[in-house]
């Protein structure tokens, strides 16, 4: 799975290309780290390219969200497929990661 990186004021921003599934977690795990490394505490993933989501996407999200959190920063999740917020609110972790409609608002949320 290919993952697009980019930093933009407070946050870094993934744009993963593909289910977020146990077999493709390593592309984005890799470019989680390489941006932990560039000091954002901050993350946006950007769901806008993300069919679907099994356990282990799930499990790596709560996770993820975390070590944001001890990190001093949070995740966000944008541009979420109405098949993956439905996936999302049956598993209540769109209680514990917000969910926003696009990244704009995501972005503005941690100013």
């Amino acid at each position: 799975m290919k993952v697009k990186t980019r930093e933009l004021g407070a946050a870094t921003y993934l744009t993963p290309d593909g289910s977020l599934t146990e077999e493709n977690l390593e592309s984005i795990r890799e470019s989680v780290r390489s941006a932990g490394a560039g000091g954002s505490a901050n993350l946006v993933i950007d769901c806008r390219r993300v069919p679907s989501i099994d356990s282990g996407g799930l499990e790596f999200l709560q996770d993820l969200s975390t070590e944001m959190r001890d990190a001093g920063g949070s995740l966000r999740l944008a541009n979420v497929s109405p098949v993956c917020k439905d996936i999302l609110a049956l598993t209540r972790l769109d209680q514990v990661i917000p969910v926003y409609e696009d990244i704009e608002n995501a972005g503005r949320s941690f100013l």
